[in-house]
């Protein structure tokens, strides 16, 4: 190896953070190996895992190996001379990420009684997103301060929600946050689902409803009775085809093909399927439809019942909180086995304000929307004209993914509803594209 690399050899570190900053920090080369443990606390249960990493500046590149493979730290001990990155991949027979430019984030299927959700960052027991095929929290644990520019903290959110196209089946838990923020932005409308070519969110409550009620409680109440009313039925119709789940032995919370569902609903009794869809109607009337086409943004706001309706799909950037209240379904709800309607309608808004995307820029080349500016993070939209270049200044990390064109980010390529995490040290970059482009990017808020 050349005199101006050397290898440091830490073994196991408390903190990993601590033992690589001083290296990170510097312009020196030098290729360090290094073992420490990460509390998987998404998983369930929680577990402790110890990992393996290397890191490296080599010809001014800061790259990186990770792995929780038991032999990794007798690998990394036989380091002998490099004159290149690829002999050093070579010779420690393992891929090697640039953490100086952005990381490909690999998307994971969760299914949903409704359809399904794709996560590009997501970390539950569910599924844990990678990066250049490794596990997200794996790298950022590595030097959460040089590759997120902040403290650890779980990534902002981004998911992509790919409801079913028919009514009812694909449409979403009627449900409220109270400190979760999120923001869509709808990329498609099925036309099979909505031939005029706009779909719907059902969001927060009918103001023209509101209206004929004497006051705001009696409104409330009123709704309340109508959903309870049509938790009852459903809870009766629920109870046959779980008997048709224990046929098959299949768990009660376990998603089932749409095909599968409707073969069951046949064998319910007719009665039964006119009373759900008159009480069902009964409950909706409440509720208020806004219209969505593709483009449309919408900043969900908190303490405000949401239902995405069926074929309308929707990229999804959200604060990392996992509450919720469900105040109904057309469904089983296949996560917990009740309704939270009560508790939630004590918090809920009834009026709340809209909010317009924000022009930052506007240049012939080049528009830069503010979508929203929550509490912990921003996302923008940029759209871009052949030729055009966007400069995303230092800061802390982003979380990018395309809307339309192709979008050139450093290095890296992004297609629609492809995404990218750009680790912080690989600030300022460049974005261009040879084609019209779109693009979202989100950022956390650092106070």
């Amino acid at each position: 190896m050349s005199e101006h690399h050397s290898i440091v050899q830490l073994g196991w570190v408390r903190n990993p953070e601590s033992a690589v900053l001083p290296f990170l920090l510097g312009d020196a080369s030098f290729i360090l190996s290094i073992s420490w443990d990460i509390q998987e606390y998404w998983l369930n249960p929680e577990k402790v895992t110890r990992l393996s990493g290397l890191l490296a500046r080599f010809d001014g590149r800061l790259c990186c190996a990770i792995s929780d493979k038991d032999d990794v730290m007798l690998q990394f001990g036989k380091l002998s001379a490099c004159d290149s990155l690829e002999q050093l991949a070579d010779n420690i027979a393992m891929p090697l990420i640039f953490l100086d430019q952005p990381l490909v984030l690999e998307p994971v299927d969760v299914p949903k009684p409704w359809g399904r959700e794709i996560w590009f960052t997501g970390m539950e027991a569910r599924g844990v997103s990678c990066a250049e095929g490794i596990p997200l929290p794996w790298i950022m644990s590595f030097s959460p301060l040089h590759l997120t520019g902040g403290p650890w903290t779980e990534p902002i959110l981004l998911k992509i929600l790919d409801p079913l196209a028919e009514e009812v089946f694909g449409d979403l838990y009627f449900e409220m946050h109270e400190n979760k923020q999120e923001v869509y932005v709808v990329t498609h409308v099925d036309p099979a689902a909505w031939p005029e070519g706009e779909g719907c969110i059902k969001l927060g409550f009918d103001p023209s409803v509101v209206k004929t009620y004497e006051s705001p409680e009696s409104f409330l109440n009123a709704y309340k009775a109508a959903v309870l009313e049509y938790r009852g039925i459903r809870q009766t119709i629920d109870g046959l085809l779980d008997l048709q789940r224990t046929t098959l032995s299949l768990s009660k919370s376990e998603p089932v093909p749409l095909d599968t569902l409707k073969s069951w609903l046949s064998k319910v009794p007719q009665a039964l399927i006119d009373e759900e869809h008159k009480k069902r109607r009964h409950m909706d009337r409440f509720t208020y439809m806004n219209r969505l086409k593709p483009g449309d943004v919408i900043k969900v706001p908190t303490l405000v019942p949401h239902s995405l309706q069926h074929g309308v799909r929707v990229i999804e950037f959200q604060s990392p909180h996992y509450e919720r209240y469900i105040l109904s379904f057309a469904q089983k709800v296949l996560t917990q086995d009740h309704w939270d309607t009560e508790e939630a309608l004590k918090k809920a808004k009834l009026i709340f304000a809209t909010e317009e995307v924000k022009v930052l820029q506007e240049k012939e080349d080049c528009r830069v929307e503010q979508l929203v500016m929550f509490d912990s993070f921003q996302a923008i939209r940029i759209m871009l004209e052949p030729e055009a270049v966007y400069e995303l200044s230092p800061g802390t990390y982003a979380i990018a993914i395309g809307i339309s064109g192709e979008a050139i980010c450093g290095p890296k390529q992004l297609l629609p509803e492809q995404a990218l995490y750009i680790p912080a040290c690989s600030l300022p970059l460049s974005i261009s594209c040879k084609e019209k482009s779109c693009l979202l990017i989100a950022q956390p808020i650092t106070r």
